[in-house]
């Protein structure tokens, strides 16, 4: 007897500490996956705000070339016609003005659609990280143990929803979507 009371103690300790080490597994696995959505979450505002500014400064670009080419132009005919520009009823002259350079626009075109696309694949990122997780902790066992240790921890919601735009969610909620209009 003493022999079956110790063997029934061993393997109560084993079985014990196996499902101790299953929760503190279950429980390590939850906390890294949302440690990971925590950080795409914020890798996807890093991502918007350097795109944001990136098109900010480069919208400040033309601004800035037109604001100097009025300035060109403007001194190069007040130089040549004065204050008051030519009084003549008929003049034969080349003129050469300033142009505005086109590829300041293409440059400013490609690094929206360079922005855009990078910030289309952070939210496809978090967004397969929240599924993974959510998969992880919905299933089971996992589902049954994640409940006992309080995961998912709240907000989650809200931390693996994505970014779109108002025409979009419209579009959604109607199951429609119409022509692109362009301004």
């Amino acid at each position: 007897m003493h022999k079956g009371l110790i063997v029934f103690l061993a393997m109560l300790i084993v079985g014990g500490g196996s499902c101790v080490m299953s929760i503190m597994g279950v429980n390590n696995t939850c906390v890294e996956h949302e440690n990971n959505i925590d950080a795409q979450l914020s890798a996807n505002k890093i991502s918007l705000a350097g795109y944001t500014n990136k098109i900010m400064d480069m919208v400040q670009v033309p601004e800035i070339a037109k604001d100097h080419i009025k300035e060109v132009a403007v001194a190069s005919i007040e130089g040549r016609y004065g204050k008051e520009g030519s009084k003549a009823i008929f003049q034969m002259i080349k003129e050469q003005n300033p142009t505005v350079d086109a590829s300041l626009y293409r440059r400013l075109m490609e690094a929206m659609e360079a922005g855009r696309n990078g910030f289309d694949a952070d939210q496809k990122t978090l967004q397969d990280k929240c599924r993974v997780y959510r998969n992880y902790y919905q299933t089971a066992p996992t589902s049954l143990i994640v409940g006992f240790l309080h995961f998912p921890k709240s907000g989650l919601d809200d931390r693996c929803k994505e970014v779109t735009t108002q025409q979009t969610e419209e579009d959604f909620q109607k199951h429609t979507s119409g022509p692109l209009k362009l301004h």
